[in-house]
């Protein structure tokens, strides 16, 4: 991963987490159990589903290449369409 894409990948991960954090009720977040509870429980409802309709389109794409076009198939054709040099993490229109 490129400077450019660890400094891209950080700012969108402290996006999501605001945003994660402000669907959280605070005064729930009382102890270390409640944190992790919650945290689960966005993570299987939020963020989980995202990655598996990656890794899926991803599976997808490697299955439906041969072998010569492999390497073709891991490349980063699958990943949602980000606007260059765009801290907000905003998707492309299609």
């Amino acid at each position: 991963m490129s400077p450019e894409q660890q400094a891209r990948l950080q700012a969108c991960l402290q996006e999501a987490a605001a945003i994660l954090y402000a669907d959280s009720d605070p005064a729930t977040l009382t102890d270390l159990e409640a944190i992790e509870t919650q945290v689960r429980r966005q993570m299987l409802t939020h963020v989980g589903p995202q990655f598996a309709v990656f890794l899926s389109n991803k599976a997808q794409g490697q299955a439906s290449a041969s072998p010569a076009n492999s390497a073709a198939a891991s490349d980063s054709s699958l990943l949602p369409k980000l606007k260059p040099n765009d801290s907000s993490c905003a998707r492309e229109p299609d």
